[in-house]
């Protein structure tokens, strides 16, 4: 199942349906606004002083976890499956 979304930039994107219940910390991409996935399960490619580096299961980016570049890679789902940053 997919739903129709809008994406930050206005473009409309399609985003699929994922149990969450297994997760400790679900994410959503911000890359390719398709990928739903379990921060605590993905491969660290790299770790730096102030981040860590990994590639993401559902687009295959290289991405980090800092925040302060104004270019975040996720956002935290709750349980329900939303985005928290609202």
């Amino acid at each position: 199942m997919r739903q129709f979304m809008y994406g930050d930039d206005g473009d409309i994107f399609y985003r699929r349906s994922v149990d969450i219940s297994e997760m400790m910390i679900p994410v959503r991409c911000l890359r390719c606004h398709d990928g739903i996935y379990d921060l605590t399960k993905v491969e660290v490619t790299a770790r730096y002083i102030d981040c860590s580096m990994w590639k993401t299961p559902c687009c295959d980016q290289l991405v980090d976890d800092l925040i302060w570049t104004g270019r975040a890679a996720y956002v935290n789902l709750d349980r329900n499956g939303h985005d928290e940053r609202r």
